[in-house]
C-alpha cells in the first residue's frame, strides 16, 4: 500500500491546519509535516489525546537530533569561527588531496540539463558508500529521481556538487534542496577507496566557498536534516529535537496502514518498560562467571 503525501511547511498553529485539512490534503491520502520542534505548541497538540481533529496522527519515527548551521557574512568569516587550527589542517588537507588526485573539479550543477550529468557520476558512488548500505534508496536504483531533481532544478531550488577525477569519475557528492535562504542537506556520499583523502569534507568546504562567494547568496541556514552524527554536531550552530508526522485521512485503508506499521513499535517500546526482557535474558542466558 502506498500514500501520496503532501509536504507541507510548519503550518503557523494546531487550528489553522485542523480548520484547512480537507482542503490542504485535497484528493491525497495525507499530509506531511517535517522537522516539528517536539517542544512547539503544534507538536504538543497533535500528540495531546482527548482532541477532536479530521485527521489521523502518525508519527514516523521517534523524535531525532536536527543540528542547524546559520552561516556569517562570508567563508573567511565562517573560517575563522571555527579557528586557526581549522585553517591550517584545511591547506594541509587540501594539498594532500592534489597530491594523490592530481587535478581534480569542483563541478555545481544547477538547470534541469544538468541532472543526467550529475546522477551519471554521482549513482556509482551513492552505490558504493556505507549511506547505501543504511538508506532505503540510493540515486541509482529508483528512475523517478532524475525527474524529481529536474522539477527542482526548474524551481531554482537544485543544489548538486561533485568532487570529479582527471578520469571524469566521481568520489564524493553533495545533494541538497534550497527552500527561502535555508540549504536542506539531502543526501551526501563518497567512495571508501579514498577515505584517506576526506573527499566529502573537502567537497563540503569547497562547496560552501564557492556559494558564499556568490551575488546574491542562495543561502545563509544549513539544515542538516535528521541525526546527530559527529561532522553535524561539528559544524552545528543550533540543535533541537524533532518529529516528522503525518496526518491522514480517516478511511479504513489508513487506519488498516497506522495499526500494521505502529504495532512493531509499540511492542518494543512495551518490551523495553517492562521486565519481560529482562526475565528472558535471566531464564535463558547463561550467567558469566
Amino acid at each position: 500500500m502506498s500514500f501520496q503525501i503532501c509536504n507541507v511547511d510548519r503550518p503557523d498553529s494546531f487550528e489553522a491546519i485542523r480548520s484547512s485539512f480537507a482542503e490542504l490534503v485535497g484528493e491525497d491520502d495525507g499530509l506531511r509535516i517535517s522537522q516539528i520542534d517536539v517542544e512547539s505548541p503544534l507538536y504538543r497538540s497533535l500528540k495531546q489525546r482527548g482532541i477532536a481533529r479530521p485527521f489521523l496522527v502518525y508519527e514516523i519515527s521517534p523524535p531525532d537530533t536536527l543540528h542547524i548551521t546559520t552561516l556569517p557574512e562570508s567563508y573567511e568569516a565562517f573560517l575563522a569561527r571555527r579557528g586557526g587550527k581549522t585553517r591550517k589542517n584545511l591547506k594541509r588537507e587540501f594539498r594532500v588531496l592534489e597530491t594523490k588526485l592530481g587535478d581534480v573539479a569542483w563541478k555545481s550543477y544547477e538547470t534541469e540539463s544538468d541532472v543526467d550529468a550529475f546522477l551519471k557520476v554521482a549513482a556509482p558512488v551513492a552505490d558504493a558508500s556505507w549511506q547505501s548500505k543504511v538508506e532505503e534508496t540510493s540515486l541509482g536504483r529508483q528512475a523517478y529521481h532524475a525527474e524529481k531533481y529536474r522539477q527542482r532544478a526548474a524551481r531554482g531550488n537544485l543544489l548538486a556538487y561533485t568532487l570529479v577525477k582527471q578520469d571524469g569519475s566521481a568520489i564524493a557528492f553533495w545533494l541538497g534542496d534550497l527552500r527561502g535562504d535555508t540549504l536542506y542537506l539531502e543526501k551526501v556520499g563518497y567512495d571508501p577507496g579514498f577515505a584517506d583523502v576526506a573527499p566529502a569534507k573537502m567537497l563540503l568546504y569547497r562547496m560552501l566557498e564557492l556559494e558564499m562567494a556568490r551575488e546574491p547568496r542562495r543561502f545563509n541556514i544549513i539544515n542538516w536534516g535528521h541525526g546527530d552524527q559527529p561532522y553535524k554536531r561539528d559544524f552545528s550552530t543550533q540543535k533541537s529535537n524533532v518529529a516528522d508526522v503525518w496526518l491522514l485521512k480517516k478511511t479504513w485503508k489508513n487506519r488498516l496502514w497506522v495499526a500494521r506499521h505502529g504495532a512493531p513499535r509499540r511492542l518494543v517500546a512495551w518490551l523495553k518498560k517492562s521486565d519481560v526482557l529482562l526475565e528472558i535474558k535471566r531464564r535463558f542466558v547463561p550467567a558469566r562467571h
